[in-house]
């Protein structure tokens, strides 16, 4: 009994001076540089505007047109965009390696890493440089250099923005900026075909980029383009303690977002009526989402079990033609989830023109089950059902966790006359 009590102080006083350090309390982002920067002896040219250089092993021509659009996208993002330049100066300027795709570039992506903390501020900053393939050309490279200046932007003024957020928001300013098809569509279409998984998840480059979908949609709540991304980065500003491993988590983007939009859409609206607004909105937009079940009118009723769960802001699609559909027909649907989920479901009426109703199935707080009945289907082609995962009632969504845990549903559609 002794050692056990012995060994519970000694535990609880290593605790109290990792948080007194600031070592472990917080579990943002880590701050390490993520990989090195290329050979600095490679031939580069640097900016007589702006502290910026271009590192390239290529024709002198080649590295001085990277450079000009280097500089417009710094132009692009400190002027029209209003967001701060990239933490820099004329001693250590913000650096791009052009560089060999497959050996210092990740699967032909740009990257932009930590350089160093900027220990000096009282608010969290940092420098970055950026690896970008050398083989780009046209408006795919000219969409990918604006995306990193925004991203070495984002390091200097909010750098425990989590990797999957801060993927999406800069890959959104730069479609803002560079209509580029040949490289936003793939990101997209990787988006809208997992439709289940939650918004900052990094296990697809494709599918990080094509997030920025959310935040494209979301920038219609702001009063000039780009301004709800630049909002959030201001409001995300943190301050970790000096000798920290890991940036200070709070306040991230999602905790900006729970604030400002409460009320939004309504009296007693919050955050999670913006993000079952998405999803609704999700199912509408080019390329489609990928369907759960697509299905003919239920004469008989069905019972539809989910193949994959939805994780926390991630959302399920279930379609259902009227087609058959006797007159004056009803439709009975209910839907029962797993615990520690928040799941909101809402049912679309589809008609001629694209003529939309919206149904919300009713719950109680923290149930773990919903039901509605559609009535009125006269004229009503399509009925779609939309399921969100708006995280779990106990805690808020975080971006910073590492696993998002999906959660299973089952869906009864019941026909009656």
């Amino acid at each position: 009994m002794h050692w056990a009590r012995l060994f519970s102080v000694l535990l609880a006083c290593l605790l109290l001076a990792i948080e007194a350090n600031g070592g472990e309390r917080a579990f943002g982002p880590p701050i390490e540089p993520r990989a090195a920067a290329p050979n600095a002896e490679r031939p580069r040219v640097c900016s007589f505007r702006y502290p910026v250089c271009v590192h390239s092993d290529l024709a002198p021509s080649t590295t001085l047109a990277v450079l000009s659009e280097v500089e417009q996208a710094w132009e692009l993002i400190t002027g029209a965009f209003a967001l701060p330049p990239p933490l820099a100066d004329w001693f250590t300027p913000y650096r791009v390696y052009l560089v060999v795709t497959g050996a210092e570039a990740e699967q032909g992506e740009a990257q932009t890493l930590l350089d160093g903390r900027d220990v000096r501020s009282t608010i969290d900053r940092a420098s970055a440089f950026s690896l970008v393939p050398s083989g780009l050309t046209g408006c795919t490279r000219k969409a990918m250099l604006l995306r990193e200046v925004a991203r070495a932007s984002l390091w200097g003024v909010s750098p425990a923005t989590d990797p999957g957020t801060a993927t999406a928001q800069t890959e959104a300013l730069a479609r803002l900026a560079v209509p580029c098809t040949e490289l936003f569509e793939p990101a997209v279409g990787a988006f809208q075909r997992a439709a289940e998984r939650a918004l900052p998840e990094t296990s697809s480059a494709l599918y990080s980029r094509g997030a920025s979908l959310f935040y494209e949609w979301l920038d219609g709540f702001a009063m000039e383009p780009g301004g709800l991304v630049r909002g959030s980065w201001a409001l995300a500003a943190t301050k970790t303690a000096p000798g920290a491993l890991r940036w200070e988590e709070r306040p991230d983007v999602f905790d900006v977002f729970r604030t400002t939009f409460a009320g939004a859409l309504g009296t007693r609206t919050t955050f999670d009526d913006v993000l079952v607004r998405f999803a609704v909105a999700r199912a509408s937009m080019s390329p489609s989402v990928s369907w759960a079940w697509d299905i003919p009118w239920p004469s008989k009723g069905r019972r539809l079990q989910s193949s994959v769960g939805i994780a926390p802001t991630g959302g399920a699609y279930v379609r259902v033609s009227c087609v058959g559909a006797p007159a004056g027909g009803r439709l009975y649907v209910k839907s029962e989830w797993e615990e520690h989920a928040g799941l909101r479901w809402v049912v679309v009426k589809l008609g001629p023109g694209e003529r939309r109703v919206e149904l919300a199935l009713t719950s109680l707080d923290r149930q773990t089950t919903a039901e509605t009945t559609v009535v009125e289907l006269e004229g009503v082609e399509t009925l779609l059902v939309v399921g969100t995962n708006v995280g779990d009632p106990t805690a808020p969504f975080d971006p910073d966790d590492e696993v998002w845990e999906p959660h299973g549903w089952v869906l009864t559609l019941g026909a009656s006359d």
